[in-house]
């Protein structure tokens, strides 16, 4: 029985995969053979009857016809990993793998106000929907998802402006909005009913079977009766499966079978409307398809522990069995003993003491824990104030150590507050702590997830829009705007160049020929960062970036030759005089 209900959901997701086809024009999928379609091949390919999960080699097939491709991707199953996609053929870093819309976008679980039809934030004095008072734009935006049948149904709760009942709303929507997804297309079921939803294992969480309870109650208050067995299967469809979109969560059955990695080997944009899949490096075929589901700026006890509590299962991959996090010691605390060591944090969390790598120096775990708690309290109630935020990194540097992932993320935080104004309003000071922050993070992303990240791509871009600031201040020669400091040392910003691995300097004294080679290893930067954040929000920054390095570059050339004229004449001149 099990197996058969295998081999049905298998086929299920496979023809699924099979029908987004014509949304990725990439593979030129024109036509299939019968004998080449998803489900045949998965026939062909999985070896039923073995308990080994190891895969049969496909049998010849008839040819399919001209101009078909198949997907660069490819459904399998083993015991180990379950369901998961693999490269069927060599992938090249930046091309897209597959784009997916999704079934079902919701809401966010939570208690903020969103609008129904697009998913925008909304400020606290919302405007609520005519019909059935959920929260939706003022004036009215152009998005779909509040659809008519929603609010018929919502009418019921009665909803106003008050924010308590928000949070019951948003995580009411998740399951009625599948719902109704099922009544009005019914062969979604089948998908949605192949999804993996860890049933079995949320009944032993108390968090879940309180989420479960409280939809249940908001479906009867809806009038909908429905079995309890599907509403615990919706629910641990999204906790398993679910993707976070700008203000929502999306429900893709294809993204959904990446197999979880800490360094994946691809990146992902919700652009338009789809779920854009990329990949961040060269993916060999065979190769797993993976997908990071934590932040890669958290540390590895902190990746465990969200993917524990969430996603219900423990990730061994190479960084996450390494102390020192693929070299970065993202969650190695300073050794206060020797001052140049660092506490690494044991192989095992039964183990209750950390010791120095490089004096041997023990530390009880709950003390350096208590730090880490100590300096994430801190982290968090300086957010959004760039000045707090620098104060904030000092003292976590002392306390934990300026590899430590709270640090990390801390400076992280304070290069996304300096560059969110206005550049011309930013001080020269700020612009070149931007440029050194950004430098130490592009090291740590290199290490942890290395490719064309979307870390890097951002990481690169910031780094860039402020050496060009400071660049473009410097050749209008307004010295004020960049500092009132005269020290050398602080007038000074040193950026890695990507392209050849090496330093540069930003001063208020170079001469053209140098600043003419910084503007073109900006452009290579900027150029790389375009090329990453081909589907993010931030293209229209990089863009206007490249611009400005453009007209400087064009400007300083002027210059350049202006200069090399006027030496010229005025050697002309001396030769005549002779």
């Amino acid at each position: 029985m099990a197996e058969a209900q295998r081999r049905r959901r298998l086929a299920t997701l496979e023809e699924y995969l099979s029908s987004l086809a014509a949304g990725n024009p990439a593979w030129r999928h024109k036509a299939m053979q019968k004998n080449d379609t998803f489900i045949g091949r998965l026939e062909r390919e999985d070896c039923r009857g073995r308990s080994e999960g190891v895969h049969c080699r496909p049998a010849p097939s008839q040819a399919p016809d001209s101009g078909a491709s198949a997907p660069p991707v490819q459904l399998l199953w083993s015991p180990e990993e379950g369901r998961h996609l693999v490269a069927s053929r060599d992938i090249a870093a930046g091309e897209d793998i597959f784009r997916e819309p999704p079934l079902v976008l919701t809401p966010r679980p939570h208690p903020e106000p969103v609008c129904l039809a697009c998913l925008a934030p909304l400020k606290a004095d919302w405007s609520g929907c005519e019909g059935c008072g959920a929260p939706l734009c003022s004036p009215p935006c152009d998005g779909e998802l509040h659809v008519v049948s929603e609010c018929g149904m919502l009418a019921g709760l009665g909803l106003q402006q008050d924010r308590d009942q928000l949070l019951p709303l948003n995580q009411l929507l998740t399951t009625t909005r599948t719902l109704l997804l099922l009544q009005e297309a019914p062969q979604a079921g089948h998908v949605i009913e192949a999804m993996q939803s860890n049933v079995e294992k949320r009944q032993r969480s108390v968090v879940a079977q309180a989420m479960e309870k409280r939809v249940m109650e908001g479906l009867r208050r809806l009038g909908m009766e429905e079995e309890e067995g599907v509403v615990r299967h919706i629910c641990g469809v999204f906790d398993t499966n679910a993707f976070a979109v700008d203000g929502g969560r999306a429900l893709l059955p294809l993204a959904a079978l990446m197999n979880h990695h800490c360094s994946a080997n691809t990146q992902h944009w919700f652009h338009r409307g789809t779920l854009v899949v990329r990949a961040a490096r060269n993916i060999p075929k065979g190769e797993a398809i993976t997908n990071t589901y934590t932040p890669v700026l958290w540390g590895n006890r902190a990746r465990a522990a969200y993917l524990a509590s969430s996603k219900l299962f423990t990730c061994r991959c190479e960084r996450c069995l390494d102390p020192r996090e693929l070299g970065s010691h993202l969650s190695s605390v300073r050794c206060r003993q020797c001052q140049g060591g660092v506490l690494l944090p044991p192989s095992s969390p039964a183990e209750t003491v950390w010791q120095c790598e490089s004096c041997g120096e023990n530390v009880a775990a709950a003390a350096v824990e208590a730090m880490v708690r100590a300096a994430a309290t801190m982290a968090k109630g300086a957010v959004g104030d760039a000045e707090e935020l620098q104060a904030v990194v000092c003292q976590m540097t002392r306390l934990v150590g300026e590899c430590h992932y709270v640090t990390v993320g801390a400076k992280h935080s304070l290069v996304e507050t300096i560059m969110a104004g206005r550049l011309h309003d930013v001080s020269g000071a700020d612009l070149r702590r931007v440029v050194d922050l950004c430098g130490d993070l592009l090291h740590i992303a290199d290490l942890l997830e290395p490719g064309l990240s979307r870390l890097r791509g951002v990481l690169l871009l910031e780094q860039v829009r402020a050496a060009a600031e400071l660049l473009r201040r410097q050749t209008a020669a307004d010295f004020s705007a960049i500092s009132s400091v005269t020290d050398t040392e602080e007038t000074t910003a040193t950026i890695t160049s990507t392209s050849t691995s090496t330093a540069f300097d930003i001063t208020c004294d170079e001469s053209a020929p140098s600043q003419l080679s910084l503007i073109q290893k900006l452009k290579a930067a900027a150029t790389e960062s375009e090329n990453i954040l081909q589907y993010d929000p931030r293209l229209p920054h990089a863009q206007e970036v490249l611009r400005l390095l453009q007209e400087l570059q064009a400007n300083g050339k002027a210059e350049n030759e202006e200069k090399e004229a006027k030496v010229k004449k005025e050697e002309e001149g001396k030769e005549g005089s002779h």
